[in-house]
């Protein structure tokens, strides 16, 4: 589904700019933040709106779905739901990196 990125949710940011929501946003207590912090995997940025991206390596983006299974039990249930999403959408997004946004 493509659109302008206002829903609530995580979105991923396709090579043209595009961007795709992956998954709505669940209400949680959760952020894509935890990701490096957690599992030491990419980085943050905010945008001019304070909106947070999270920019992972291929590599990295490569270990979402492991890690996530792993740990499915021990974080937030839509930390986790994000991570599977986001690994599906890695698989058909090749490129030097991957940028996803998440807006809540």
């Amino acid at each position: 589904m493509r659109q302008a990125a206002t829903q609530p949710g995580v979105w991923g940011a396709g090579p043209e700019g595009s961007l795709e929501l992956l998954l709505e946003d669940d209400g949680g207590d959760w952020s894509l933040e935890e990701v490096p912090e957690l599992f030491g995997l990419g980085r943050t940025e905010e945008d001019e709106e304070e909106r947070l991206h999270l920019i992972l390596e291929p590599r990295e983006a490569r270990q979402l779905k492991p890690l996530a299974d792993a740990h499915s039990f021990d974080h937030d249930e839509g930390l986790i739901q994000a991570m599977l999403a986001m690994a599906r959408f890695a698989q058909g997004h090749p490129g030097p990196e991957l940028r996803f946004l998440q807006i809540f």
